[in-house]
């Protein structure tokens, strides 16, 4: 007998002895319930201090308030013969604010835009939302971040493109 033959059935007999000993000893999969702990903070840090200027400015617009990191399929709906299609294009993606009306109803949504929006992979679900809430007739507003936010520029903002 060669030694390459030798060799085969060494290899082969220890491949089956290997799948013998898995088949019976099986990986434990831990059964019960999974554990969860709160977050610290829903918003980031960057997102709460805008949302402390946003929130007075767009109360005195006369909308009702502010909405945070709302789904995109909870702002707009898909229609049309076409609309498993649309709704799998936003099914994932959110919006970081949505001002709205007493009844809810969307009237301006703000995308804060931080240094992870200037990545290439970001630029193509911002242009996603952008495209959707266009075709929704939802005005999308990208600010920049930044370290603080003029109270009566944001004000402008708002009054420019929030629909009443």
């Amino acid at each position: 007998m060669s030694w390459h033959l030798l060799l085969w059935v060494v290899v082969g007999a220890v491949a089956v002895a290997a799948m013998m000993w898995m088949k019976a000893h099986p990986r434990k999969v831990p059964q019960g319930k999974a554990e969860y702990q709160a977050r610290e903070r829903v918003l980031s840090e960057a997102e709460q201090k805008f949302l402390r200027v946003l929130a007075p400015v767009v109360k005195a617009q006369g909308a009702w308030g502010v909405l945070c990191n709302v789904r995109l399929g909870d702002v707009i709906d898909p229609m049309g013969e076409n609309r498993r299609r649309a709704w799998n294009r936003i099914s994932q993606k959110h919006v970081d604010f949505v001002v709205v009306d007493e009844n809810t109803r969307p009237l301006l949504c703000v995308e804060l835009q931080d240094r992870s929006h200037r990545r290439n992979r970001r630029r193509k679900p911002d242009e996603v939302k952008r495209e959707c809430l266009e075709a929704a007739r939802v005005p999308l507003v990208a600010i920049e971040a930044r370290r603080e936010y003029d109270r009566e520029w944001l004000k402008s903002i708002v009054k420019e493109h929030m629909v009443l």
